[in-house]
């Protein structure tokens, strides 16, 4: 008897959004700038935290914020202050930004996010386009 309505053993074809790499290695290479061993931490947390999303990506909470769309995306803490921001589909989990909460750009990544998600059309097609799978 299972504890939740989630498939436990379900296994999750997460696919990452090309420019999530870039934002992720300018994240590294600007903790690398002022403390080596941070960033190395930051990179084993964030690829560890992107590959646990493989398995019982729900376990991560809905990402609440007044600009997003309601229950759609969630979020992965990573290291206090970053978030991986994902959404997960049938079997497929969608990553698509990693966000710098202390960053001036905050706010800016979160409305590019909501007009990301205004285009869904548009976006749901640029996501079957890359299959850049982790």
């Amino acid at each position: 008897m299972a504890a939740s309505h989630y498939e436990v053993d379900q296994e999750y074809q997460v696919i990452v959004d090309p420019s999530v790499y870039d934002r992720m290695f300018h994240h590294f290479m600007f903790l690398a700038e002022v403390d080596v061993d941070a960033a190395r931490k930051l990179e084993q947390d964030m690829v560890a935290t992107l590959r646990s999303l493989s398995f019982l990506p729900q376990r991560h909470p809905y990402y609440d914020n007044p600009h997003m769309p309601a229950k759609r995306y969630r979020a992965a803490q990573v290291c206090n202050y970053h978030r991986i921001i994902f959404v997960v589909e049938v079997d497929k989990v969608y990553v698509d930004d990693i966000i710098d909460s202390r960053s001036q750009y905050y706010s800016w990544r979160i409305m590019h996010l909501c007009l990301r998600h205004r285009t869904e059309g548009i976006f749901v097609a640029k996501r079957l386009a890359h299959e850049t799978i982790l």
